[in-house]
């Protein structure tokens, strides 16, 4: 039975500049097993159906039920000009988790409002903040006439649960599939209308999500940690000797290489995992953003996400900021805002 540790990556705690040759054999692999016109290969589904499934696995993803219940208010935090603010709780697994959420003022639009889930990238759980970190990128959203949800995931804050990595456990995914379906029936919400938005840690929930989930309709990543195996693999084996690695990383980076292997030995389980395996399923537009000068998620990961998704003839648009850092800051942010603002209104 494979244990509940999985996929050790690296945690943006970590400032690691490295520069990976990625491999584009496997991928070329997985290409194929996706066309069974072409090579009369069964798809991954019907590959899976009859084993036993690794519970990181997009199929086992797939095949939970997901349930927030209602959306239930915690706090009215007041008009912030043109939305009033709310801190809500939905339930994720029996935990209580915890989400900023927005409410634009006046007329609600037929069908009722858009909406943007903002997936946070990583920061120490006991610092981050449900009120006040992200909330420049989530005030501009709110703005915009969107109702934007930005769930704090397990172990944050005051949600219930212990954080883990996100490339660790599929604990923080399941946490953004459960404010999904939360969201879905809450009555100022279009269920139609559903955009997901990620940056670093959260890109890489985002992606996820968008394998499993029929239910977003568009997608932006920001400097997201996207990643096929092949990098993930070769970035793995070189953060094992870094002095500036905390410890436990280490650990769960060795025990996923002593476990798993390397792609190429292991290539039913690395796909199987991999939303890269299911990228002619994802239909929803979708927009990458990635800066030059980002010292913490190499910009490779995002021009291998988007070469992917043009090869499969799919709605992309990649945007590159020369000089950007990590968080998109300075001269970015405008374009950043205008083009995601756009992506979702166009919903």
């Amino acid at each position: 039975m494979l244990k509940k540790t999985f996929l050790a990556v690296f945690v943006l705690v970590v400032s690691v500049v490295i520069g990976i040759g990625a491999s584009y054999m496997l991928r070329q692999n997985r290409e194929e097993k996706r066309n069974p016109a072409a090579n009369n290969t069964p798809t991954v589904s019907q590959q899976v159906e009859n084993r036993e499934l690794n519970p990181y696995s997009i199929e086992a993803l797939r095949q939970r039920s997901y349930s927030g219940g209602a959306l239930t208010l915690e706090r009215e935090l007041g008009d912030q000009g043109n939305f009033t603010l709310f801190v809500m709780s939905y339930m994720s697994e029996g935990f209580k988790q915890y989400t900023l959420m927005s409410v634009p003022e006046g007329v609600k639009p037929e069908g009722g409002y858009p909406v943007i889930i903002l997936n946070h990238g990583y920061i120490e759980p006991t610092v981050y903040s449900t009120t006040s970190s992200y909330r420049s990128y989530f005030d501009a959203y709110a703005r915009q006439g969107f109702i934007v949800l930005k769930p704090d995931y397990r172990g944050h804050d005051n949600s219930e649960g212990e954080p883990i990595s996100a490339h660790t456990s599929p604990d923080y995914v399941i946490d953004v599939l459960n404010l999904v379906e939360a969201a879905k029936i809450y009555g100022d919400v279009n269920p139609n209308k559903i955009g997901m938005w990620g940056h670093s840690m959260g890109g890489g929930i985002t992606l996820r999500a968008m394998a499993i989930s029929k239910d977003i309709k568009a997608a932006a990543l920001l400097a997201g940690v996207v990643a096929s195996p092949d990098s993930f693999y070769a970035y793995w084996t070189l953060l094992r000797d870094d002095p500036r690695v905390p410890s436990w990383i280490k650990e769960n980076a060795q025990r996923t290489l002593d476990e798993f292997g390397a792609p190429e030995s292991n290539p039913d389980l690395w796909q199987s995992i991999s939303p890269y395996t299911y990228i002619s399923e994802m239909n929803m537009p979708v927009q990458i953003h990635h800066g030059t000068a980002d010292p913490d998620v190499p910009i490779l990961f995002s021009e291998e996400l988007n070469n992917a998704l043009r090869n499969a003839g799919k709605n992309v648009e990649y945007f590159v900021y020369q000089g950007g850092d990590h968080n998109l800051a300075g001269a970015a942010r405008s374009p950043v805002l205008s083009r995601t603002i756009q992506l979702f209104k166009g919903m």
